[in-house]
């Protein structure tokens, strides 16, 4: 592999992690921890996850805790995009020198199969059962291969592990899907006796062989950057990069990304920080009677789409009582976010005033996205009107 080629191998790993660090801030998301080079130092004191680029913590920060880790392997070709991945491609020996100089035949299916091995081998079978093994490509995979992968994991996946056998597996296949995963049990070879690689091709993920390339995947970090920081896109995007390739550098402890690491990066002191003026509305002990303004509003609201509805009334009337039952009255799938200015009286505090447009902006835009699961504001828009309306 030459330089140039070499290079963009390297552009296509950092931005594809940049793409999986965005989703650690998605709202509601379950991705904790996004590793690079490995698993997090956690569940890989030693430095031996080689075969591993990428890892995806969800539902935990640890494998002992997480209910799922995706471990991804990835390859990159600026030269033949489109040359599809074959059975016969996975498995093509390849030479790598090693620190000795002596030189080892691997294979592309090897890789995760090693991965699997090291998993079973230092946190046992409970573990190994939360493991994605991905194979992650701007080339495509080839059509029959997803084919008798996903009919191999389909068995697998219909029996006890303790009665998956190699034999008994490829008896159940069609056989233009037994010849492909002959092949791959081949090339596996050794590493994974007869149980260990049918459970091992009910982990392995082909769905992302034929990805993004490098420069889409760094137009839709961008993107990504630019909703969460409106006017300030780019130098979000370059942050993120930073971030990301940073924690690829030899010595840097593996400890991976987390939210509060990426928002940090883009800006945000604290998660706090997303919803500077949340309601502080007294809590109901039982619910309220029917306002009758509530329908009142929603009806104007549904009559006027688009411009701005503004109800009134003397103390005691009922103001908020009616705007917590709006929702009540319009269609479904309808969201209404409540903006308290008023916070219990805290406007006054210095510090905690809510009539800033920026906190406004950032505690609505945010509300929105938690309950939608659109973007998030990590900083308010700037100044420009059509930054505040787009």
């Amino acid at each position: 592999m030459g330089a140039s080629e070499s290079n963009a191998g390297d552009d296509f790993h950092i931005w594809w992690a940049a793409s999986r660090a965005l989703k650690l801030i998605e709202p509601g998301a379950r991705l904790r921890l996004v590793a690079l080079e490995g698993l997090a130092t956690v569940d890989d004191p030693d430095e031996s996850y080689e075969t591993v680029d990428v890892s995806e913590y969800i539902g935990g920060y640890r494998i002992t805790t997480a209910d799922t880790v995706i471990l991804s392997r990835l390859k990159y070709s600026t030269k033949h995009p489109n040359t599809p991945w074959t059975a016969a491609r996975l498995c093509k020996p390849r030479k790598r020198p090693r620190d000795d100089q002596l030189a080892t035949s691997r294979t592309v299916i090897a890789d995760p199969a090693t991965a699997y091995r090291r998993v079973l081998d230092d946190h046992g079978s409970d573990e190994v059962a939360k493991v994605r093994l991905a194979l992650v490509s701007n080339q495509p995979a080839d059509q029959l291969l997803v084919d008798a992968v996903e009919a191999a994991a389909a068995w697998a996946r219909s029996r006890d592990r303790r009665d998956l056998r190699r034999d008994g597996l490829l008896r159940a296949l069609r056989t233009e899907h037994r010849d492909i995963v002959d092949t791959l049990a081949r090339a596996v070879g050794s590493r994974l006796r007869s149980t260990e690689f049918c459970d091992f091709l009910a982990r392995l993920d082909l769905s992302m062989e034929g990805a993004l390339g490098r420069e889409a995947f760094a137009r839709a970090v961008r993107a990504g950057a630019a909703e969460l920081t409106p006017g300030r896109g780019l130098d979000s995007t370059q942050r993120l990069f930073d971030l990301v390739y940073g924690e690829a550098l030899p010595g840097r402890g593996r400890g991976g990304l987390r939210a509060e690491d990426v928002l940090a990066q883009l800006g945000v002191a604290e998660v706090f920080d997303l919803y500077p003026a949340p309601p502080r509305l007294a809590d109901l002990s039982r619910p309220p009677l029917p306002a009758p303004g509530a329908r009142v509003i929603a009806d104007a609201v549904q009559a006027h789409r688009g411009k701005l509805v503004v109800a009134h009334g003397p103390a005691g009337a009922g103001k908020t009582t009616a705007l917590r039952q709006v929702g009540d009255h319009l269609p479904a799938g309808s969201v209404v976010v409540l903006f308290d200015c008023y916070g219990g009286g805290d406007y006054l505090n210095a510090g905690d005033e809510r009539h800033t447009p920026d906190r406004f902006v950032v505690q609505v835009v945010n509300e929105l996205a938690q309950r939608c699961g659109t973007s998030l504001l990590v900083q308010a828009p700037t100044r420009e009107p059509d930054q505040r309306t787009a």
